[in-house]
């Protein structure tokens, strides 16, 4: 990675982080959400993972998904600075594109 895309890429979760403790998060655990969002991100541009999280109705989720065919429906590769406070994936359950709250993300683990 280069100078400069890390830079990039510490700011993007720099602000995620700001986000987070304006909805009441202390700063340590919106900055650990945020680098996890992020490590989700880059794994599921090549890769399927399972994600934790509540829905905005509070029942739990738990889903396997993936980025690898954003850039082909979307026209344009996924860019983490568009991230503010939704998170797109495609649900392989459900078999189409979702969205999360960053505030209700718990944790996600790669499949290997």
């Amino acid at each position: 990675m280069t100078k400069e895309k890390r830079l990039i890429a510490t700011n993007k979760t720099e602000e995620e982080r700001d986000r987070l403790t304006e909805k009441g998060y202390s700063e340590t655990i919106a900055e650990r959400i945020a680098e996890k969002v992020k490590s989700l991100a880059d794994y599921m541009q090549y890769g399927h993972a399972i994600i934790a999280y509540y829905r905005q109705n509070g029942s739990f989720q738990l889903v396997t998904g993936t980025l690898i065919s954003y850039s082909k429906d979307f026209h344009h590769s996924y860019d983490m600075k568009q991230v503010h406070s939704t998170f797109i994936f495609w649900c392989m359950e459900e078999k189409g594109w979702r969205t999360f709250q960053i505030e209700n993300f718990l944790d996600w683990k790669p499949i290997v």
